[in-house]
């Protein structure tokens, strides 16, 4: 489990900031990269659910299954990646195709959100990356 610690310059008090997604959030938050609002937050929030939706399909299709039934489970995955890509290509193309999610600055979120869901996906073995196809 990832865990941030995060020290009040004021006061010295340490927090713990625990889990993928707070850990995420909390720093999307301080470094201000979910948006200018609520709405704006919400949309980024939704566009990173997505890909935390297929990383948890990685965990419950791949990881968890039996060692011997991993290759295929992963080729299994393989196939539910196009459809992840499609949704934010939708949203990219829907954005004037800037290279943003929302208006010209919500990227950095998704990219911070993609690089800890790669730093995850990181710890498991590399067997499990090698597919027959």
């Amino acid at each position: 489990m990832p865990v941030l610690y995060e020290t009040s310059p004021a006061t010295g008090e340490t927090i713990e900031v625990a889990e993928l997604n707070v850990v995420e959030f909390y720093l999307g938050q301080k470094m201000g990269l979910l948006g200018s609002n609520a709405w704006e937050e919400q949309l980024v929030r939704s566009y990173t659910g997505s890909s935390q939706a297929l990383f948890d399909k990685f965990v419950v299709m791949v990881i968890r299954s039996p060692k011997e039934l991993q290759p295929q489970m992963m080729e299994l995955y393989m196939k539910q990646i196009p459809e992840w890509a499609s949704f934010h290509e939708k949203i990219l193309q829907a954005n004037g195709a800037n290279g943003h999610y929302i208006g010209d600055k919500v990227r950095q979120h998704f990219f911070l959100h993609i690089f800890l869901f790669f730093a995850e996906l990181s710890e498991y073995p590399a067997n499990i990356w090698t597919t027959n196809s």
